[in-house]
């Protein structure tokens, strides 16, 4: 029995790590010591140094738990796969994809997704990859990429008479992922051909593009054929897709003209068939007639099987459709039948958004009093987007984060969830049962909408040593086990809270969801996790055979492996805030606050006023990570002269926020006035949900950059002891005379009157004047 929130549980879901055969992994103490994983099992994990290794070492599962909630476990995704490494050295200049530049990121991903929507087309057997098909494919594929257009032109956006902009259809998702059109080259086919076998031979990894999309480029002209004689032909072969199923022969024979239209109806009438629809296409002997007519040279008549091999390449489903209708080419082509078999935890992690249906208040009634009724109405109730991280094997929910927007931001933060330890969440949400499950996934499902597409959270998916799969858009039950979830939520929770909107107009009938919304977003995000976490992971499921997510977590850990999560400096990487900052006579300034260390007093020395790159932990303030402005470079860390650790980017934007409503000069405040306000918003638990990291206040890099040029800009405190002096004590740097308040000097707060004790004059430091220098005598 253990002790969690203050009441007595049993442990839910113990992990057992584990490593495939012959992995070598690390264990970060005071030097990095190589083991090669031997085997494992529930109670041990058997490892040989790889420096002696004739003599095994023994873990049992808690001691190496122990390392790996330490963050001192790397499993080295990178340095055990050959073509990881393989690219690695190919690429001296970066460390990650995450080094390149965001221009040369979105290139990649384009050209990434180009190549698989290729495969996928030539696995459906709609193209193939001769020059001429993929020449078409590519403008199709291409199109589709840089448009958001669908390939189909009956899902085309329709315009309205005498509107400019297409027509918004109901239900369409607005595609928000890329804010601008972008230009990339149209490759030709030979090259696309050699990405498509360079990326299989690096098992798709994104970064094989970077070698070789720029290699030689051939082009091989297609083979000279009539554009005339191939667009009747065409015509003719569309004729096949009619409900009156004419065969290839028959359709042949119409097409060259050696039988009429009226008399292949007679026969098929004699036949009890359905008669052939009336044609206006001309056939090749009639088109000949009228160009010899015109002077014009005939037209070439393409074979038999020219014509039959033209009808075999149209797409199936669409054949069918056509030819026996909507529920038939359903019944042919739906997946159905056995599910792809997920052994272990971690090894299929799912991710999908689902927007809930249920209106909520972005802020408690309080905060709207004295509005007008329909100001209320439009902008204090949404329905929020759930993003939801689900492992497939044993259906335990590894992350879930409520935001107003689908984007690539909250999935960025659902996948963060996944690798860390969620024991908090659940502690501020009031759990009795613990919520530390926490892995590398292997492969990581999504679906084609905005928020996966971003080249950004693809890139994440790759840092982390996952691949990503993309599934079929508008097919829900490819993505069945968070298809499910989203449905058990919406039946178990749901009905908890007033103002649903349901799935259909049937359900919901003549109510008026926003008239009776009580729900706000904060208690909505705590409930949540106290169903997923107590609720959810603790009730018999159908789909494991009646076990529980917990159970059937604690038993797949004990069978089979379990990748432990990134460490923390490869979380920091690929999900941390980075940014160029200049050094300035306080060191490096981040949302208002100093760090500064030894290291970064020398690094001053060598730019000087050159800026240097910074990578900070947003839920963690304590430090930040600095580097020179060159690939390749050395990152090192420099602590805030605030005492920081472990306090979040949200709680302290609000500090600040709270320290402008109370004082009137937020210019110079002394530390303990900030440390109050840092205490007394902790303890009146405003923070829980954004703690638990599941509310919808998402902060994405643009609000961060905002915050600090729109308001943290005339912020500042002054230390105890430290009297604005920026590097004094650090490897002989001259102190530089501040312009700080003095630690007594407490700011007035808004609307007090200063007394003549407080308006005693302030040094500064032009002239040394006093606060009231421009007072009348």
């Amino acid at each position: 029995m253990n002790v969690f929130n203050g009441d007595q549980f049993r442990s839910s879901a113990p992990t057992t790590y584990g490593f495939g055969p012959g992995h070598v992994f690390a264990i970060r103490d005071l030097d990095d010591l190589l083991y090669e994983y031997v085997s494992h099992d529930r109670h041990v994990l058997t490892a040989k140094p790889v420096s002696n290794p004739e003599l095994p070492q023994v873990f049992t599962q808690e001691e190496f738990r122990a390392l790996v909630d330490a963050g001192k476990v790397d499993p080295r995704i990178e340095q055990n796969s050959v073509s990881r490494q393989t690219l690695l050295a190919r690429n001296p200049d970066i460390k990650s994809i995450r080094d390149l530049a965001d221009a040369e990121q979105d290139e990649l991903s384009f050209y990434w997704q180009l190549c698989r929507h290729v495969v996928q087309m030539y696995d459906d057997g709609a193209t193939s990859l001769t020059d001429k098909a993929l020449q078409k494919a590519i403008a199709k594929i291409m199109g589709k990429l840089v448009f958001g257009a669908d390939s189909s032109e009956d899902e085309q956006p329709r315009r309205k008479p005498g509107k400019g902009k297409a027509a918004k259809e109901p239900g369409e998702r607005k595609i928000k992922a890329r804010k601008r059109v972008a230009n990339y080259e149209i490759p030709a086919p030979s090259t696309l051909r050699k990405w498509i076998r360079v990326l299989v031979e690096h098992d798709w990894d994104i970064l094989a593009l970077r070698d070789h999309r720029k290699g030689r480029v051939g082009y091989h002209v297609p083979k000279v054929t009539d554009p005339h004689s191939v667009a009747l032909m065409a015509k003719w072969v569309q004729q096949y897709l009619d409900r009156s199923r004419p065969s290839a022969a028959t359709l042949y024979k119409l097409m060259t003209g050696s039988v009429r239209l009226e008399d292949e109806n007679a026969v098929r009438e004699r036949m009890g068939k359905h008669p052939l629809p009336h044609n206006e296409t001309p056939s090749f002997a009639a088109a000949n007639v009228a160009r010899a007519a015109e002077g014009l040279p005939p037209l070439l008549l393409p074979s038999k099987s020219t014509f039959e091999r033209a009808i075999r390449k149209l797409d199936k489903y669409q054949v069918v459709l056509a030819r026996q209708g909507p529920e038939a080419a359903r019944k042919q082509f739906k997946v159905s039948g056995r599910r792809e078999v997920v052994l272990f935890p971690g090894e299929r992690v799912s991710i999908d958004c689902w927007r809930v249906q249920l209106k909520t208040a972005k802020l408690p009634q309080e905060f709207w009093a004295g509005l007008p009724e329909k100001l209320i109405g439009v902008a204090g109730k949404v329905r929020l987007i759930l993003c939801l991280a689900i492992c497939e094997a044993t259906k335990v929910v590894l992350g879930a984060r409520l935001a107003v927007n689908a984007g690539g931001e909250v999935a960025m933060r659902t996948l963060e969830m996944v690798c860390r330890n969620k024991n908090a969440i659940a502690l501020a949400a009031s759990c009795r049962s613990s919520w530390d499950h926490a892995c590398t996934p292997m492969t990581v499902p999504t679906d084609s909408g905005p928020e996966f597409i971003d080249s950004a959270f693809r890139c994440a998916v790759r840092d982390i040593g996952s691949a990503n799969e993309i599934g079929p858009a508008s097919h829900p039950d490819a993505r069945g086990v968070g298809e499910r979830f989203f449905k058990t939520v919406d039946v178990q929770l749901m009905p908890f809270f007033q103002g649903r909107t349901f799935s259909g107009i049937d359900d919901k009938g003549e109510i008026d969801a926003g008239a009776v919304t009580n729900v706000v977003a904060e208690t909505l995000g705590k409930a949540l996790v106290r169903y997923v976490v107590d609720a959810y992971h603790n009730t018999p499921h159908g789909g494991l055979g009646g076990q529980t997510p917990n159970d059937a977590w604690e038993e797949r850990t004990a069978l089979h492996q379990v990748l432990p999560p990134p460490p923390a400096h490869r979380l920091r990487t690929v999900f941390g805030f980075s940014d160029n900052r200049r050094i300035q006579n306080r060191g490096i300034r981040f949302l208002g606050l100093y760090y500064r260390s030894s290291e970064l007093a020398l690094l001053r020395r060598s730019v000087g006023q050159a800026d240097v790159r910074i990578r900070a932990d947003l839920e963690n303030l304590g430090t930040v990570w600095f580097s020179k402005n060159v690939p390749g470079a050395k990152w090192e860390s420099a602590n805030c002269d605030l005492d920081m650790e472990g306090v979040s980017a949200a709680l302290w934007i609000d500090t600040e926020a709270a320290l402008r409503r109370k004082y009137a000069n937020v210019a110079k405040l002394s530390e303990h006035i900030v440390y109050a306000a840092l205490r007394d918003l902790r303890e009146t638990g405003r923070h829980s949900a954004a703690a638990a990291g599941i509310g919808p206040s998402t902060m994405a890099r643009e609000d961060i950059l905002k915050h600090e040029t729109e308001i943290v800009r005339h912020f500042g405190y002054v230390t105890a002891g430290e009297r604005g002096h920026s590097f004094d004590g650090f490897d002989g740097i001259d102190a530089i005379d501040g312009d700080l308040a003095q630690d007594s000097e407490v700011p007035l707060e808004s609307g007090e009157v200063a007394s003549e004790e407080s308006q005693r004059p302030v040094t500064r430091r032009r002239g040394r004047l006093g606060s009231d220098f421009l007072r009348k005598e």
